[in-house]
């Protein structure tokens, strides 16, 4: 994370700058159907529980999750995901987290 939208802080004795330790969030694209990416106005982006969230909008379906050149997540890896609510970046823990409809939730880490 260097675009300085956010910025990360850990106290050890002193606070301790560890954005560059966490996850880049500007390098995630989302896309949907026939692999066109999404764009901003099909979710909406907010800090929830130490995550940085990304819910999409009704009606939008996100088949793929890339971190810049890495995919991070597909549709075909569970079919109990098929069809994702959210995606979330755990800012403590770096790992991802996807929720579908009935608000079930499955993490990877990265």
């Amino acid at each position: 994370m260097t675009n300085h939208m956010l910025s990360l802080f850990h106290l050890d004795g002193e606070w301790k700058d560890i954005t560059s330790d966490r996850h880049d969030v500007t390098m995630l694209k989302f896309f949907g159907e026939g692999d066109v990416e999404l764009t901003s106005s099909d979710y909406s982006v907010s800090i929830v529980d130490l995550s940085f969230t990304y819910l999409f909008n009704d009606g939008i379906n996100c088949k793929k999750v890339k971190l810049g050149d890495d995919e991070v997540w597909k549709h075909t890896d569970d079919d109990k995901f098929a069809e994702i609510k959210s995606f979330s970046l755990g800012l403590c823990s770096k790992s991802f987290l996807v929720k579908n409809q009935p608000g079930k939730s499955v993490s990877q880490s990265q």
